[in-house]
């Protein structure tokens, strides 16, 4: 039904959709929409939980596997920066088991990531976990980063946020301030280089990545979009996920915006 409705919307206009980044279905869900949309997913405190829509003005727990959203009748000018930035060269899955990587370019993934991370940061798992991601090949140039879940020392292999397979590239990537924001800057330029007159609104989608967890601060991101945009009416929200759109599919991006 939602696909259907959806067909109802020109090709050409801004659809943007607020989704339930917690459900198990969102993949096969967005994937069976076969419609490209930019977005994220609702994020919340521990206090306070998010609402995609209600009727009433009592506040109410959310709904699983909701999907809230609008369509503006105009074609949207978007770009996706990251806070992951690569560590090392691509490197291809050359055997690999569900979210399993058992073999990158024929050799163990551990004795890859060794390689490119310092010995203190590996003998710190939880350090580890925050700051060094695999970045999946998404087609068309673009990037999508997972966690690395767990390691198997025995046997040299990686457990990721994503089902890989064998023949796909993947890099190392490092969560780095210094490198995003100087991203940041690059997609704001690329912008500046395709708009032929100064934007009068934008939405910016915050990855929960990102923000004060990423640079100490907060406001960095928004801060840099007013400097390149003066005078431009911006709304921002952080998001649990970001997406952005793909051929024929939506990609699911994490620690973007």
């Amino acid at each position: 039904a939602i696909r259907t409705s959806l067909g109802t919307f020109p090709d050409s206009g801004l659809q943007l959709a607020l989704v339930d980044a917690s459900s198990r279905t969102l993949t096969p869900f967005l994937h069976a929409i076969q419609r490209p949309l930019l977005g994220g997913g609702a994020a919340s405190s521990d206090n306070e939980p998010w609402v995609l829509a209600s009727t009433s003005q009592a506040p109410r727990m959310p709904t699983a596997d909701a999907l809230a959203g609008l369509w503006i009748d105009h074609p949207p000018l978007w770009d996706v920066t990251h806070a992951c930035q690569p560590i090392s060269p691509p490197m291809q899955v050359t055997e690999s088991s569900g979210n399993i990587l058992n073999r990158l370019n024929d050799s163990r993934p551990l004795d890859l990531l060794n390689e490119v991370v310092s010995g203190p940061l590996m003998a710190d798992l939880d350090r580890l976990g925050q700051c060094v991601f695999i970045g999946i090949d998404a087609g068309e140039g673009h990037w999508i980063h997972r966690p690395i879940l767990g390691i198997d020392t025995h046997e040299g292999a990686l457990a990721v946020g994503e089902i890989v397979q064998p023949g796909q590239r993947v890099v190392f990537a490092f969560r780095d301030p210094v490198r995003a924001r100087k991203d940041m800057q690059d997609m704001l330029n690329r912008l500046q280089s395709r708009i032929e007159q100064p934007p009068k609104f934008g939405l910016y989608v915050e990855g929960a990545g990102r923000g004060a967890d990423l640079y100490g601060m907060d406001g960095m991101d928004t801060a840099l979009i007013s400097a390149a945009f003066p005078g431009m009416a911006l709304i921002s929200w952080s998001s649990a996920c970001e997406l952005t759109p793909g051929i024929g599919t939506t990609r699911i991006n994490l620690f973007s915006g």
